[in-house]
C-alpha cells in the first residue's frame, strides 16, 4: 500500500505499512546532488517535482571503499549523488507532534550509510517517535579543503560539506517533519561512534543552532586530545592536506579536479589513506568543540551520551602485550609508567583493553558528559552485555542493534534477556527524545549524571552507580591537560 504526504518540494508516496503499523519514505532528497560544479560546494535546495515522487527504497550512499566489509549487502548503490534521507513514523497526521530522532550514522567520516539494516527506524518509531536517518557526502567528497576552494567561497574557507550536509538535512526536517507526524519543536540529534562525534560538533556549531532540542552520542565525540585520534584538524592544515591530494591526483586546478570521476578521486586517496579528510576547524561552521563547550558557547541541551565497557575488545583478536606497552611508553613518556600503574592488573590483555577503550571512545565522551553537565541536563551509560557468541566482548558499536530493535539484523542467537535488554533501550531513547529525560513510569530509574556522577549501567540487569573508573579517566585527564602525549603513540 503506497502512503502519499506533501513536502515542500512535492508529493511523496512511501510504504503504507512495513510492519507495526510503521510507514516508510525511503531515499528522499533533501538538497540537489553535489555533482559537477557542485562538488565541493555547500549543499544547494533540491529541485521541485511535480507528480507523486515514489520513495519506496534506499537510494545511493556515498561512493566509498568497504572497511568494515559489506554494511548494506541488499544496496550496494554508491554515487556521489547522495544526499538523501529516510524517514519512520506511526502516523503523518499533522496533529500527531511526535518526538523526531534524527540519526547520523558512524564509519569514520569515509564509510557507512543511513540505511544499513541495523539502522532500520521501524522498531524505534513503533514507540510513537519519527525516526530519521541520513546519507551526507564522506571522505574526500565531503572535507576537502583547498586555496581555490576558499577563494571561491564567500565565507572563505572550505571543507566541512560533510557537517553542511547534516545542517541542511535538519532543515529539511525543520520544514517537512510536520507532515509524517514528527514535531520540529522537538528534534534529537543522535549518532555513534563519528556520528557521535558529528552531534558534539552540531551541538558547538553556531550554523545548526536552534535546528534541534535534544542532543544523544554513543562512543566518542570531538574531545580528543591525542594527535594520531580521529578529531578536527586546523583549517589551513586540512587546507595544505587538500593542496597535497591535488598534486596526488595529478590536477593542476580545481576545474580539472571536478572534471574527475569519482573513482578517480576515491583511488587516488586510497593510495595513501592516512590522510584522512574529516571536519575541520574553521571557526565558522566548526568552532572548537572542547573550547566551545568549556566557555558555555554549545547549544545547552539536555544530553545523553555513553560508552561500551569494553570499546577496543577487537584487540583480543591480535594482541602482542609487549608492542603495545611500548606504544604506549612512546605516547605518554614520563608519564606512561603512572597511567599503566593505574590500569595494571592481573591479565595484561585486559588491562590493554581497558586503557585502549578509554583513550579512544571512552575518554571523550566522559568528557563532554563532564563539560555540558553544568549547562544542562546530562544522562550517562555504559553499555555492558556482551553480544551471543562475541569474543571482543561489550565492543564498539554492538550496542546499536538492541537501540534499533534491529537484533535480527545480525546473525547471534541472541537470548530472551538481549531482547528485553532492546525494549529497554527502545523505551530510554524515545522518552529522552520525547522529553529530555530517559525515565519512564516501567522502567528501572536512571539518575542524572550531576555532581554524583552516577552512570546508568545497560545489561540484563540495569542499574545505576557511581563511575567505578572515574579516577583512571581523571589522571588520563591531568596527563593531557599537561600537555601530554608528547609524540604519536
Amino acid at each position: 500500500m503506497t502512503i502519499v504526504v506533501e513536502t515542500v518540494s512535492g508529493s511523496l508516496g512511501g510504504i503504507g505499512d512495513c510492519g507495526n503499523g510503521v510507514s516508510a519514505f525511503l531515499g528522499i532528497p533533501y538538497a540537489a546532488p553535489p555533482v559537477g560544479m557542485l562538488r565541493w560546494c555547500p549543499p544547494v535546495a533540491a529541485n521541485p517535482w511535480s507528480g507523486v515522487r515514489a520513495v519506496t527504497q534506499a537510494a545511493a550512499r556515498c561512493i566509498q571503499h568497504q572497511p568494515y566489509g559489506e554494511l548494506e549487502p541488499d544496496n550496494p548503490v554508491m554515487s556521489e549523488d547522495c544526499l538523501y534521507l529516510n524517514v519512520w513514523t506511526p502516523d503523518i497526521s499533522s496533529s500527531a507532534a511526535l518526538p523526531v530522532i534524527f540519526w547520523i550514522h558512524g564509519g569514520e567520516f569515509f564509510a557507512g550509510s543511513g540505511t544499513e539494516p541495523r539502522y532500520n527506524g521501524a522498531k524505534l518509531a513503533a514507540r510513537d517517535a519519527v525516526v530519521v536517518t541520513i546519507n551526507h557526502r564522506l571522505g574526500v567528497f565531503g572535507f576537502l579543503s583547498h586555496p581555490e576552494l576558499c577563494l571561491e567561497s564567500e565565507r572563505k574557507s572550505s571543507g566541512n560539506f560533510g557537517l553542511l550536509d547534516q545542517i541542511a538535512a535538519l532543515g529539511w526536517v525543520r520544514d517537512n517533519i510536520a507532515v509524517f507526524g514528527g514535531n520540529p519543536h522537538c528534534v534529537t540529534i543522535a549518532g555513534e561512534s563519528a556520528g557521535s562525534c558529528s552531534v558534539s560538533a552540531l551541538m558547538a556549531s553556531p550554523r545548526a543552532r536552534d535546528l534541534f532540542h535534544r542532543a544523544l552520542g554513543q562512543s566518542c565525540a570531538y574531545f580528543m586530545p591525542e594527535r594520531n585520534a580521529m578529531k578536527p584538524l586546523p583549517h589551513e592544515d586540512n587546507a595544505e592536506r587538500g593542496v597535497r591530494f591535488m598534486r596526488a591526483a595529478g590536477a593542476k586546478s580545481l576545474a580539472e579536479m571536478r572534471s574527475m570521476t569519482g573513482r578517480q578521486l576515491l583511488d587516488t586517496w586510497l593510495r595513501s589513506p592516512a590522510e584522512r579528510f574529516q571536519p575541520c576547524y574553521d571557526n565558522d561552521i566548526l568552532p572548537d568543540v572542547d573550547s566551545a563547550f568549556a566557555t558555555g558557547r554549545q547549544a545547552r541541551v539536555p544530553l545523553l551520551a555513553g560508552w561500551n565497557k569494553e570499546e577496543m575488545g577487537f584487540l583480543r583478536a591480535k594482541f602482542n602485550a609487549k608492542v603495545f606497552f611500548k606504544s604506549v611508553k612512546h605516547a605518554f613518556g614520563d608519564s606512561a609508567e603512572p597511567l599503566l600503574s593505574a590500569y595494571r592488573g592481573d591479565d595484561a590483555l585486559e588491562s590493554a583493553v581497558a586503557l585502549a577503550s578509554d583513550r579512544s571512545m571512552v575518554y571523550p565522551t566522559w568528557k563532554w558528559a563532564e563539560r555540558h553537565a553544568a549547562h544542562a541536563p546530562v544522562f550517562v551509560y555504559q553499555f555492558d552485555r556482551t553480544p551471543p557468541g562475541s569474543p571482543f566482548g561489550a565492543t564498539h558499536a554492538c550496542e546499536i542493534e538492541y537501540v534499533f530493535g534491529t537484533l535480527d539484523s545480525k546473525p547471534r542467537d541472541y537470548q530472551r534477556e538481549d531482547r528485553a535488554l532492546s525494549e529497554h533501550l527502545g523505551d530510554y531513547w524515545v522518552n529522552f527524545a520525547r522529553t529530555g529525560d530517559p525515565n519512564g513510569d516501567t522502567l528501572p530509574s536512571w539518575p542524572a549524571y550531576g555532581r554524583d556522577k552516577i552512570v546508568h549501567h545497560l545489561d540484563a540487569v540495569l542499574s545505576s552507580r557511581p563511575l567505578a573508573s572515574r579516577a583512571r579517566l581523571e589522571l588520563l585527564d591531568e596527563i593531557y591537560e599537561s600537555g601530554m602525549p608528547a609524540q604519536d603513540g
